[in-house]
């Protein structure tokens, strides 16, 4: 339904602003760069030893259900280190923004052509 009330608006000129993590808003057709995910999203990790963010597509996470752990980690693709979620939790120092700080210049621009 937002979607849909943001592409009535005069040339489809809309923003979405999220603290969810979970790609919903992308997921129901909002462009990729119509969105802001302030805290991150769940649909991309990190790696803090090369500094790359990265599509966690087809990463899954083998868990052992009975003994609630997982079986393997995800590694980076380019120095083979865990990686984690690119999800800003509390008192996370180690949250590599650079993701959500592209999606608000393209915030920030937006509000600045239409003030």
């Amino acid at each position: 339904m937002l979607l849909e009330m943001g592409t009535k608006l005069k040339k489809g000129e809309y923003f979405a602003f999220t603290s969810n993590v979970d790609g919903h808003f992308q997921k129901a057709g909002f462009p990729e760069d119509k969105v802001v995910e302030c805290h991150g999203s769940i649909h991309y990790s990190q790696c803090n030893i090369c500094s790359k963010i990265a599509p966690m597509s087809g990463k899954e996470i083998p868990i052992d259900y009975k003994e609630c752990i997982a079986t393997s980690l995800p590694q980076c693709a380019t120095c083979r280190c865990v990686i984690r979620p690119n999800i800003l939790m509390f008192g996370d120092y180690d949250w590599m923004g650079d993701r959500t700080e592209r999606q608000n210049l393209n915030y920030y621009n937006f509000l600045k052509k239409h003030r």
